[in-house]
């Protein structure tokens, strides 16, 4: 299916739309969405040809199509590992840049954060998801001497997912993610709708 791309500035216009009218008013269950949430990733995994391996493999890069499940409903593929300087707890600013897009056939999305000022297609004057790292951490600690003008967007994909792949890469390692909504932005559990992060790259604020 061919989807839009649409600029970050576009975003919270299109949640509108796509949580508003594209749903029917029938409510799922909590276990439904589940259900539905497992069918459109293996969906997503089979057109991809992805294959699960058991475990992230240690201090190598994987193929494209393959990924390791981290977490129940968390699945990210190693990219590039980065420079080894790994940050450190409760102090790193990490400055993320990302791909992500809807796997839900209900609501359908796409957004940019380019990843670089000459990055094709970036959209100029976007800038990255600032968060504290937390090793093993759930929540997303939101560096606060980001600029408010910065949080609008971005923050809103913030989510465990994103920290959760960190701690299998160092600074400049990228990666993809394949996400529930278990682990996914706090803004897409009410809808149960699952996301595909196809770059992630991880920089730190110095």
């Amino acid at each position: 299916m061919n989807m839009k791309n649409i600029s970050i500035a576009l975003l919270s216009l299109l949640m509108v739309f796509s949580f508003t009218g594209c749903r029917k008013n029938t409510r799922l269950s909590y276990v439904e969405m589940l259900k539905r949430e497992e069918s459109e990733i293996r969906t997503f995994m089979d057109k991809e040809g992805i294959v699960i391996l058991p475990e992230v493999p240690e201090g190598k890069v994987m193929e494209p199509n393959q990924f390791a499940k981290i977490k129940e409903g968390l699945y990210i593929n190693i990219k590039d590992l980065g420079n080894g300087n790994k940050p450190t707890s409760g102090k790193t600013v990490i400055q993320a840049r990302f791909t992500v897009e809807s796997l839900a056939d209900q609501s359908r999305f796409e957004v940019e954060n380019p990843l670089f000022t000459n990055y094709e297609g970036a959209v100029g004057g976007t800038r990255p998801l600032n968060f504290i790292y937390h090793k093993d951490g759930i929540a997303m600690h939101i560096d606060p001497t980001t600029p408010s003008d910065n949080n609008q967007i971005q923050v809103q994909f913030g989510c465990e997912a994103l920290l959760r792949a960190l701690e299998y890469v160092s600074e400049g390692g990228e990666v993809r993610i394949i996400t529930s909504f278990r682990t996914g932005p706090s803004m897409m559990t009410k809808e149960g709708i699952p996301l595909y992060y196809s770059v992630v790259r991880y920089e730190f604020k110095h």
